[in-house]
């Protein structure tokens, strides 16, 4: 995976696979993800993340700004009361404008804005109260999966779930190799960018800037059908690289292998340890900090740039 790219699980596979299960239930969910995994692997395997390299600024500059849109609009409902759009501006406030280090603003806004709603007795929701699950923040080992081999498939059962693979599997590759090419433009680096030789042939490097066998784009999508493949053993249902929270990353001063390497720690620690305590967040809390994130996503400036020289008409600037 590219460093300093966030991935986990995602709504954009959520959602086609929630439209699935509605109709043929839960029983083929692992074939699905395996089924994605394996159109993943094979994608890596083909190029497919040179693909990545015909996105434009301006078409990375839209992405974001629809996707930041989505993120804002989604939160709304956490906000709909005025303690809880309160706690959500003081948090987003405070991840805002604290500096990310040498601890992350949004963990300030988090924590402030939770104690807040908890001093003032604030009438708002919390993780545990909105989770199905009573055990769902009770933490300790009982929170780790256990070990499954998903049943041998009839070819019926592959008819039916490859068409949402294919689905869950592309929009999985697009949202990583995006998120890949933030973390590019964020750090002003290079590592997602194809270059080649006098006689046209790819120059290969690795995040080190030696060469490698594979490059950059393409083992973040080999790393992902790995990830999302062994998910299938321990029922999970795969994921994709995050913008957002790659995005939050970024802002945390994050942007290398020990900060996705720490997130995944913490992920760990939270689910067996610091469960009960994760579970008292308030939701307008962890909304303020999405409200930062989606601000943060938008591209204000290259938009405005974009529209600008489009306006004037300056060379390269309209597709004719």
């Amino acid at each position: 995976m590219r460093p300093g790219v966030v991935a986990g699980s995602a709504a954009v596979v959520v959602v086609p696979l929630g439209a699935f299960t509605a109709v043929h239930g839960l029983q083929l969910v692992p074939l699905v993800v395996l089924l994605a995994a394996l159109i993943e692997f094979a994608a890596g395997a083909v190029g497919f993340a040179r693909a990545v390299d015909l996105v434009s600024k301006e078409v990375l500059a839209g992405f974001l700004n629809a996707l930041g849109l989505a993120l804002l609009m989604s939160q709304f409902g956490a906000m709909s009361t005025p303690e809880a759009a309160a706690l959500a501006l003081i948090c987003a406030a405070l991840t805002q404008f604290l500096p990310s280090t040498p601890v992350p603003s949004s963990l300030i806004g988090l924590a402030v804005a939770s104690i807040v709603g908890i001093v003032l007795n604030f009438d708002v929701p919390t993780l545990a109260a909105k989770a199905k699950d009573p055990l769902a923040f009770a933490g300790g080992l009982a929170a780790l999966p256990q070990f499954q081999l998903p049943q041998l498939p009839s070819m019926e059962d592959i008819s039916i779930a490859l068409p949402c693979a294919v689905s869950i599997a592309f929009i999985s590759l697009l949202e990583t190799l995006l998120a890949a090419r933030v973390v590019d433009d964020r750090k002003c680096e290079e590592l997602c960018t194809f270059f080649y030789d006098e006689n046209g042939e790819l120059v290969i490097t690795g995040p080190d800037g030696e060469p490698a066998s594979v490059d950059v784009p393409t083992s973040t999508v080999l790393s992902l059908a790995a990830g999302n493949g062994l998910s299938v053993f321990f029922g999970g249902f795969g994921g994709c690289g995050l913008v957002p929270q790659t995005v939050l990353n970024l802002n945390s001063g994050g942007g290398g292998l020990i900060s996705v390497t720490s997130y995944a720690a913490t992920m760990i620690l939270f689910a067996l340890v610091l469960a009960p305590i994760v579970g008292q967040i308030s939701v307008p809390a962890l909304a303020g900090i999405m409200v930062a994130v989606s601000l943060d996503t938008m591209q204000f400036g290259p938009t405005f740039e974009a529209a600008k020289a489009a306006w004037a008409d300056e060379e390269g600037s309209r597709i004719r």
